[in-house]
């Protein structure tokens, strides 16, 4: 339903009473602001935020801290993200990543409102956007290994996220061993996944690709949508207009992250 976990200030009615403008935070939203809900078609669409505030159910998950030792020697800081009723007798997506958490691509607003909803979020952090992501791969894997066994963990819902120069290090680890993954999140790259070398009869992950107009690659993915189509993956994207790989508008934020919401948690 529309208004379950709602906290709006006020509604308007257009004159024709096709639709009603809200102002407040509607479900896991990560921030309050202008909603536009359309009665014929029952959608909601982002209007305006107010705000990157955490809306009070984003403010529930529990942020902890860990490092994790890695195969090679030596170890890396971790985050983990679980809303405050995570509940260890269910089983809980898992969203990994290695990434920066001041950068605006994947920060805290996007970790928490996954969490809010429901997933398990682990991310290694680097120490700063070009810090050591090569080892992006190797530290993922690590980090994947660590929690697969964990009984709270769903293994079949296991999803990346990678950004910009993220992404082919993402591609490094998925192409050739596509199976443990269920989905990929990307935003910003003009490199994608190629799982035409491996193995025939492994399962492929679902993809969704995050952009801003401005990067110019619709055409690009057209075509690409339709070659994974034949190596068995599902490719979807969101383009947001007027924005580049770091987006500046809170309506496009907000609607990538609702992108990313139902790519995780709509079957």
């Amino acid at each position: 339903p529309l208004l379950d976990h709602a906290n709006i200030d006020w509604v308007a009615v257009t004159p024709d009473q096709k639709q009603v403008f809200l102002f407040g935070t509607i479900s896991n939203e990560p921030a309050p602001g202008i909603w536009r809900y359309d009665l014929a078609s029952d959608a909601r669409h982002p209007v305006l935020s107010s705000s990157d505030s955490p809306s009070d159910y984003a403010r529930s998950v529990v942020i902890m801290h860990s490092n994790l030792k890695l195969p090679g020697g030596g170890q890396v800081n971790c985050r983990f993200y679980r809303n405050a009723n995570f509940d260890r007798k269910k089983k809980h997506p898992l969203l990994i990543g290695d990434s920066t958490l001041n950068d605006p691509i994947y920060g805290d607003a996007f970790l928490t409102s996954m969490a809010a909803c429901g997933a398990y979020v682990a991310v290694v952090e680097r120490p700063w956007w070009a810090g050591d992501i090569q080892q992006w791969p190797q530290n993922v894997q690590a980090l994947y290994e660590k929690l697969k066994s964990d009984p709270a963990v769903d293994i079949h819902q296991v999803y990346l996220f990678a950004a910009g120069d993220e992404v082919p290090y993402m591609c490094q680890l998925v192409e050739t061993d596509p199976e443990p993954w269920r989905g990929l999140i990307e935003t910003g790259s003009g490199q994608l996944p190629d799982f035409s070398d491996a193995p025939r009869f492994q399962l492929r992950p679902k993809i969704l690709i995050c952009f801003g107009e401005l990067l110019r690659m619709s055409d690009q993915l057209d075509g690409y949508q339709q070659d994974m189509l034949s190596q068995g993956a599902l490719v979807d994207y969101v383009v947001s207009p007027g924005e580049t790989m770091r987006y500046v508008g809170e309506a496009a934020k907000r609607e990538r992250i609702e992108a990313m919401e139902r790519f995780i948690f709509e079957e």
